[in-house]
């Protein structure tokens, strides 16, 4: 009995470390927007730190307006990487990358406050102003 007791307590311990580590800690990634974008040509930078060149693998973006209240913003863009989708350095607004797929169609980008987001740790805040360069 005490052998059965042990190898069930051994299988639960290792399936909630399984678990536990499998959770680990969100992608350091960063995402920025590159300079001389507009509202009608807008595109975000992203690698492993703000500024830096090697491309990653972001499970998604998601470019959304500024919330007044938590939990109030509207997605107006996203993509979500397939299985197999390829390390980008940037991503054009509106434009699904080979080996991403568009979930949420991209609305235009009237003046105002937005957030785009990669899976992982990066986000960016950005305001269109009304001449539709970005601040």
């Amino acid at each position: 009995m005490a052998i059965r007791v042990g190898f069930r307590l051994a299988v639960v311990i290792g399936t909630v470390l399984l678990a536990a580590t499998s959770l680990g800690c969100p992608e350091a990634n960063a995402i920025w927007v590159e300079e001389a974008s507009t509202a009608t040509s807008l595109v975000f930078r992203i690698s492993t730190r703000r500024g830096g060149l090697d491309a990653i693998r972001p499970g998604y973006l998601q470019v959304t307006d500024c919330e007044d209240e938590p939990g109030t913003s509207r997605t107006l863009w996203m993509i979500v990487s397939e299985q197999n989708g390829d390390p980008l350095t940037r991503i054009a607004y509106g434009v699904a990358p080979s080996g991403y797929s568009t979930v949420t169609e991209a609305r235009v980008l009237s003046s105002g406050c937005y957030t785009a987001r990669l899976a992982g740790t990066g986000s960016v805040r950005f305001r269109v102003r009304d001449d539709g360069t970005i601040q």
